[in-house]
């Protein structure tokens, strides 16, 4: 069986996301995915992205921040701003264009992954501490196949999903 890596929350640190690389690569595997929030608040976004130029990426809030220029106060429009001179054109348009899922099969199980929620890149998944939100996350979407998952990964927590119940 192939192996993958899955990353996410990279958040423009460069230097970290290099060292990551180099274990991956050290370990052979081939193919990345990563779950969004590629930029924001690191200092070099778009270094970042061109290392992961070859993986497949997802949505996170912060593609969605400045995709939208969803900022509301003074320091976030700063930081989009910011954002706006460091990312190269290609990179405004790969962001464009991330979905907000993907799914592969991984022996004969449906793996979903996205950056908070099939629904979005922005929930609060902290919030979800019900079993029947739980199953939500399994449910198709608009946003992924008709299938229901039986797999689901995703970040946007800082937090292991066992310590949350």
């Amino acid at each position: 069986m192939e192996k993958i890596a899955i990353i996410a929350d990279v958040h423009g640190n460069y230097e970290a996301l290099k060292t990551v690389l180099i274990d991956i690569e050290k370990r052979g595997i081939k193919q990345i995915y990563c779950l969004g929030d590629v930029i924001g608040k690191g200092s070099r976004p778009n270094e970042c992205l061109n290392l992961l130029k070859n993986c497949i990426m997802v949505y996170g809030n912060w593609e969605d921040f400045f995709n939208n220029k969803t900022y509301a106060t003074d320091l976030s429009k700063k930081r989009y701003e910011l954002l706006n001179e460091q990312l190269s054109k290609e990179n405004k348009d790969r962001l464009k264009s991330l979905p907000l899922c993907c799914e592969l099969y991984v022996s004969g199980r449906l793996v979903r992954m996205f950056h908070a929620t099939p629904n979005s890149s922005k929930d609060n998944v902290l919030a979800i501490d019900r079993m029947d939100k739980i199953y939500k996350q399994f449910l198709p979407t608009k946003y992924t196949s008709n299938e229901i998952a039986d797999i689901v990964i995703y970040a946007h927590t800082y937090t292991k999903f066992n310590e949350i119940i």
